[in-house]
């Protein structure tokens, strides 16, 4: 089947809802299904650092995150998985873990408004400290 510039011109705007269409499902992935990321220096971490899957009750569901770390150092946390509103539980899981990384510590603020989402997300970190075997009280 060959296409002239001509069909292309008559179906335009069949087109562009498309593309948006694509656009808008890959948005509504990356923002909405609580897949976040946050691994300013994975790639540095020693060898002995140690990757784990952690969970913790939200507002809405688990709250599902992998993260890396040494006994002294936390260098990744990527929420994973989450069922909370996009609007607060999402925005407390795209800005605690970079805060939780930058300040090596739990002793963060949670976000306003998501306070329990931030919560088991702190929660969900000191889980996978204890599941890695590492003492979460060196990070409070």
């Amino acid at each position: 089947m060959k296409f002239s510039i001509d069909d292309l011109k008559n179906r335009k705007l069949e087109l562009c809802v498309l593309a948006v269409s694509i656009v808008l499902i890959l948005l509504d992935v990356i923002l909405f299904h609580g897949v976040s990321s946050y691994a300013v220096e994975k790639r540095n971490a020693p060898k002995n650092a140690v990757t784990v899957t952690a969970i913790a009750q939200g507002l809405n569901g688990p709250v599902t995150l992998e993260m890396t770390a040494t006994a002294d150092r936390i260098y990744e946390i990527i929420v994973t998985d989450h069922a909370e509103t996009p609007e607060l539980g999402g925005v407390a899981a795209e800005q605690l873990p970079p805060a939780i990384i930058e300040a090596q510590s739990l002793a963060v603020d949670g976000v306003t408004g998501a306070t329990v989402t931030s919560d088991a997300i702190k929660a969900a970190v000191r889980a996978g400290l204890e599941a890695a075997g590492f003492d979460p009280a060196a990070f409070e």
